[in-house]
């Protein structure tokens, strides 16, 4: 883990890898990469593979498995994305089978 690492931590990071500057707050991660910049939380949960590219921000309730989120992109609140990958500056919307 970098040494500054902000946050507000009282959920685990677990075999982890954090980029300077990254922002974590109240969410559970293992077996991830937490990318420079990025901002996660609250209330997310990084499942084992996950990885953020810098500046990725992931919103509030949010859970996401074995997947690549590129660079500058955005999962907002109330997303669940699994064996996905999500390219550059793309913003996420999550959508039901009614999209």
């Amino acid at each position: 883990m970098e040494e500054q690492l902000l946050s507000d931590q009282e959920l685990p990071l677990i075999n982890c890898e954090v980029g300077a500057q990254a922002r974590v707050f109240e969410s559970h991660c293992e077996s991830s990469k937490i990318g420079e910049s990025a901002q996660v939380g609250p209330y997310t949960h990084l499942r084992s593979g996950t990885v953020l590219a810098e500046q990725v921000r992931v919103g509030s309730f949010v859970e996401i498995k074995n997947s690549t989120i590129g660079a500058g992109s955005k999962v907002p609140h109330l997303s669940y994305v699994g064996d996905a990958t999500i390219g550059t500056a793309d913003k996420y919307r999550s959508c039901n089978s009614n999209c």
